[in-house]
């Protein structure tokens, strides 16, 4: 209350130029951007930065960039159109760049990025809108994001979303591809795709060399999507330990993972660290 008050008699805008990307998430648990404690409408915006990693950058220690947009950009982000955002809100995979924008206060608000160059703006009722540069501007933001990478170390794939596992019925006997579905900060060297035969291999092993586990725990974080030549799915999850096992959904059978495995699903960014 006193802060607005205080600036109703102000007339002097905020004209600095603070580092706005030192809050790069690189982990689980660490936020992107700013946020005021006060309310920052979109209609306010006058200023703001891009913040991300540079195009060439492998891992998420790369030093972030950070790009203040020319003021046609911020006005175009402040005023125009936006749509409802689907059902999969404003969650981005990580390692894209977002936007940290300022009123003329200087008070922040951080707008996450989407894979096709689209910002995330939530509004005053928790909802999330969407949006993307206008045909005025469209070549414009493209310029801008030519200086960051703007593909996701790990891309979000549909088979590692919701699913039910009563249609997990697939034939590890019969399974002709699959997908790794890893941590949003890993930083695999393959995939998502698993190849064809190393998919198949390790369905056959487990297959035939599973036991009964001492106990039952798997890690969402780390699994994969197997498929069978029907189509049909099953999961293999890591089970959360050292030295690893694979365990199928139901937590029936446990496959202790040998090293040349081990390798190959680490490649696939696979992370083995007991949490």
């Amino acid at each position: 209350m006193w802060w607005e008050e205080q600036r109703v008699e102000s007339n002097e805008p905020y004209a600095a130029e603070p580092n706005l990307c030192d809050t790069f998430p690189r982990d689980l648990g660490e936020n992107a951007g700013w946020s005021s404690l006060l309310a920052v409408e979109r209609s306010e915006l006058t200023r703001g930065a891009v913040c991300g990693l540079p195009p060439g950058g492998s891992d998420f220690s790369t030093t972030p960039l950070q790009q203040w947009l020319e003021p046609g950009l911020v006005e175009s982000i402040a005023n125009g159109k936006t749509t409802p955002a689907d059902d999969q809100g404003w969650q981005v995979p990580a390692g894209l760049p977002y936007l940290v924008l300022l009123n003329r206060f200087g008070d922040p608000v951080t707008y996450p990025m989407g894979t096709d160059g689209e910002l995330y703006v939530p509004d005053v009722i928790g909802s999330t809108q969407v949006w993307q540069p206008s045909a005025e501007v469209a070549d414009r933001w493209s310029t801008v994001l030519e200086d960051f990478r703007t593909t996701p170390f790990v891309p979000y794939r549909d088979e590692c979303r919701d699913y039910d596992p009563a249609t997990l019925t697939g034939d590890l006997a019969q399974i002709k591809d699959g997908v790794a579905c890893v941590g949003d900060y890993a930083v695999p060297e393959l995939g998502p795709e698993l190849d064809a035969q190393f998919a198949a291999d390790v369905a056959s092993r487990f297959n035939a060399e599973a036991t009964t586990p001492t106990f039952f725990q798997w890690n969402s974080a780390n699994y994969l999507v197997l498929r069978d030549v029907n189509g049909e799915f099953e999961h293999l999850y890591w089970d959360g330990t050292d030295p690893a096992s694979l365990i199928d959904e139901a937590g029936e059978r446990a496959w202790r993972v040998p090293d040349d495995v081990r390798a190959e699903l680490e490649s696939y960014g696979f992370d083995f660290t007991p949490e």
